[in-house]
């Protein structure tokens, strides 16, 4: 009897045992279904490459806003191994892979906590890519021609974002070093960021006619995806005077253009100084470029102040009476 009674008393703890383990098995088990729906589902892969100063981040934070799509940010920056496996002959493939794997992750966990990206029935997956500075490097030796080779040939988009004022974008960098703030997010106030510095006229105007030499290489490489339906060239200037490139975009992604209408940012730009505010000796550097560089003198704008970039939903012609955007 006493055995009898001692089994019987085993089995029931068993039991219990089993029923206490089976809701953390069943727990564990449920991401595993949302992970397979990402991989089946149509995902689109874009690489944003601009340099350094050229509004990227801003971008980057807009698209990344939208339910359906995720970036991976500047995710070389955070790897100083992968960065020179990306610059190593056969590295650039691997890496690609990496990133892709990443932002799938990235996906799959966005769209358990949010419904609006589990109605989703297209994803994309991003990556912000430095170009000529640490991720893609020109001239002899550099891994430009074999990035842009592999992004096509993996069936990756690109958007080419570039700007046209280069003293803008440099006196950005000096406000930058000056101030220790890279961006300026919701509740930053950008007077608080101001600062004042004096140029030499051409020690700023070689740097300026590198970057322009380093456009003009971006421009001849990637003149080669024109036409491919996968390729858009942003000038940054123009996000900031309308919102309508946007719409652009969104279809490049493979969304419909009014899906531009979901994207938004708490920022707010940083540098809203006028260019004669920053600089001491304004009225001798642009003496300087007007005598001895002509050919920069479109970008003396010596009291327009910069202004942060308008969103899709604020324009009224774009978003006030279009329908509402579909996932």
């Amino acid at each position: 009897m006493a055995s009898a009674a001692s089994a019987a008393l085993d089995t029931s703890r068993a039991r219990q045992r089993a029923e206490q383990k089976l809701p953390l098995l069943t727990q564990r088990a449920v991401p595993t279904r949302p992970a397979a729906s990402v991989t089946r589902m149509p995902r689109a892969k874009f690489a944003l490459l601009a340099s350094s100063g050229s509004g990227s981040t801003w971008v980057n934070h807009m698209l990344s806003s939208h339910p359906c799509i995720s970036s991976a940010g500047e995710y070389l920056l955070k790897n100083v191994s992968e960065q020179h496996l990306f610059r190593a002959p056969g590295g650039v493939s691997v890496v690609l892979d990496r990133i892709v794997e990443q932002v799938d992750e990235q996906l799959r966990q966005h769209r358990r906590e949010s419904r609006e990206a589990r109605a989703c029935t297209r994803l994309v997956a991003g990556v912000k890519l430095k170009a000529f500075a640490r991720d893609m490097l020109g001239g002899q030796g550099g891994n430009l021609r074999s990035v842009s080779r592999l992004l096509a040939q993996k069936g990756w988009r690109v958007i080419l974002l570039q700007r046209q004022n280069h003293l803008a974008r440099y006196l950005g960098q000096v406000s930058r070093k000056k101030t220790g703030v890279m961006h300026c997010p919701a509740g930053c106030d950008p007077s608080d960021l101001n600062v004042s510095t004096v140029l030499n006229c051409n020690r700023t105007l070689t740097k300026i006619s590198g970057w322009e030499m380093l456009r003009g290489e971006a421009d001849e490489e990637f003149g080669r995806w024109r036409g491919s339906g996968r390729f858009l060239s942003l000038n940054y200037e123009e996000l900031l005077r309308s919102p309508r490139s946007w719409a652009s975009i969104m279809q490049m992604l493979g969304f419909p253009p009014g899906d531009a209408c979901r994207l938004y940012t708490a920022g707010q730009k940083r540098v809203q100084q006028t260019q004669r505010e920053m600089v001491q000796n304004w009225d001798n550097f642009s003496v300087c470029v007007q005598t001895h560089w002509p050919r920069f003198r479109p970008l003396l704008r010596p009291d327009e102040r910069p202004r942060s970039g308008p969103l899709p939903k604020d324009d009224p012609l774009m978003c006030g009476t279009s329908a509402a955007p579909t996932i």
